[in-house]
C-alpha cells in the first residue's frame, strides 16, 4: 500500500470514527414513543432527527469524494445538534478541500471544546494533524494608510483593523483587499508558498468630495405669480360682470317694450344694468392695472440675475443633490451635481 492510500484509509478511518456522534449525544427521552413526549420535546427530537439525517449524508458524500457537500452537511448539523465530535469531521473536510486555515481552525476548536472528552491517543493524533497544516499555512503581515478597515481574502471577510499579528492565508494567488465607508477599496494581488511570510501595505484613497454651489431664490418669483394669479382673478370677476351687465340691459328692454309695466319697474331696470356696468368698468379697469404691474414684475423676473453662494458643508460627489427652484411664472428650475 503507497503513502497516499495510507494517508486515505486513516482519514475515511477518522470519519467513520465519528459516526456514533449522535446517538451517542442524543437524549434518553429521544427513545419514547411520540405520544408520551411534550410538544417542545418532540421538536426537539425531529430536531435531532434531521441533524443526525445531514450528518450520515455528510459521511456518505465524503466517501463519495464530494468534500465541499460533506462539508455543508456537517456544518448543518452542529448547528442544529452542536457537539465538538462534529467539529472533527468538518476539519478533515477543509483539509480535503485544501482550506488548511480553516481545518486548522476547526480542528483546534475541537480540542478545546472537547476538552478532556478526548481521548490521549485521539488528542495527540488531532495535534499531529495540526502541526502539519501549520507547515502548509501561509502568513501575510498587513499595513493600511486607516485606522479602521474590514479586511478580506478572495472576497471573505477575514477580520477588522488592526490586525496585530500576521494573518494566516492558504498558499497560492490570493486576492487582498480592505474596505471602509467613505473610501475606495484598496486591493492587492499576492502569491505566496506554503509557510511563507510575506508583508503588503494597502492605500485607501477618499471619495473625491465636490462643492455643492446652491442657487438663491429669485425674489421677483412671489410677486409675478400672485400678480398673474389676480390678473386672472379679476379679468374672470369683469368676465362676469359684463355678463349679467347684458342680462340686466335685456331685462330693461323687455319692460320698457312691455305693456303694463309702470315706471319704478322700469327705474329698477335702469339701476340695475347701471349698477353691473359700473361695476364691470371698475373691474376691468382692476385687471388692466393688475396685469401691468405683473408685466413689469415678470421683466424683472427674467432679468435677475441670480446670486450664488457655496453651500455650508461640503457633499460627496458620489451623492446626488437636485434643488428645485423658480425659474418663471409657469415652471421650475433644477440645479445639483451628481
Amino acid at each position: 500500500m503507497t503513502g497516499r492510500s495510507r494517508r486515505w484509509a486513516k482519514s475515511m478511518r477518522t470519519v467513520f470514527a465519528a459516526a456514533t456522534l449522535l446517538t451517542s449525544v442524543a437524549p434518553a427521552w429521544a427513545q419514547k414513543p411520540p405520544a408520551e413526549r411534550p410538544g417542545s420535546l418532540q421538536q426537539t427530537v425531529d430536531k435531532m432527527a434531521e441533524a443526525r439525517r445531514r450528518y450520515r449524508l455528510g459521511l456518505d458524500l465524503y466517501q463519495d469524494g464530494n468534500y465541499d457537500a460533506a462539508r455543508i452537511e456537517f456544518e448543518r448539523a452542529l448547528q442544529m445538534a452542536p457537539s465538538y465530535k462534529i467539529l472533527y469531521n468538518i476539519g478533515l473536510t477543509y483539509k480535503q478541500l485544501n482550506d488548511y486555515v480553516q481545518a486548522q481552525i476547526a480542528l483546534e476548536r475541537y480540542l478545546y471544546e472537547g476538552g478532556s472528552e478526548i481521548p490521549a491517543d485521539r488528542r495527540a493524533d488531532v495535534e499531529k494533524e495540526i502541526a502539519g497544516l501549520k507547515g502548509r499555512i501561509a502568513h501575510v503581515n498587513i499595513k493600511a494608510n486607516v485606522p479602521r478597515g474590514t479586511v478580506t481574502v478572495d472576497d471573505v471577510v477575514v477580520g477588522e483593523l488592526p490586525i496585530a499579528e500576521a494573518l494566516s492565508v492558504n498558499p497560492g494567488r490570493r486576492k487582498i483587499s480592505i474596505t471602509r465607508p467613505g473610501y475606495l477599496p484598496a486591493t492587492k494581488m499576492v502569491t505566496i508558498g506554503s509557510s511563507e511570510t510575506t508583508s503588503i501595505s494597502l492605500d485607501l484613497s477618499e471619495l473625491p468630495k465636490s462643492t455643492i454651489l446652491e442657487r438663491k431664490s429669485n425674489p421677483w418669483t412671489v410677486p409675478t405669480v400672485v400678480g398673474w394669479s389676480a390678473t386672472a382673478a379679476a379679468g374672470i370677476a369683469t368676465g362676469i360682470l359684463g355678463a349679467l351687465t347684458l342680462n340686466a340691459k335685456r331685462d330693461q328692454e323687455d319692460k320698457l317694450e312691455s305693456v303694463g309695466t309702470t315706471a319704478d319697474d322700469r327705474n329698477n331696470a335702469r339701476d340695475k344694468t347701471q349698477t353691473f356696468a359700473t361695476a364691470t368698468d371698475i373691474v376691468g379697469i382692476t385687471t388692466i392695472v393688475f396685469a401691468g404691474v405683473s408685466t413689469y414684475f415678470t421683466v424683472r423676473l427674467l432679468s435677475h440675475t441670480p446670486e450664488v453662494g457655496e453651500a455650508e458643508k461640503p457633499k460627496d460627489v458620489s451623492r446626488t443633490e437636485i434643488r428645485l427652484v423658480p425659474a418663471g411664472p409657469t415652471g421650475l428650475g433644477v440645479v445639483g451635481s451628481f
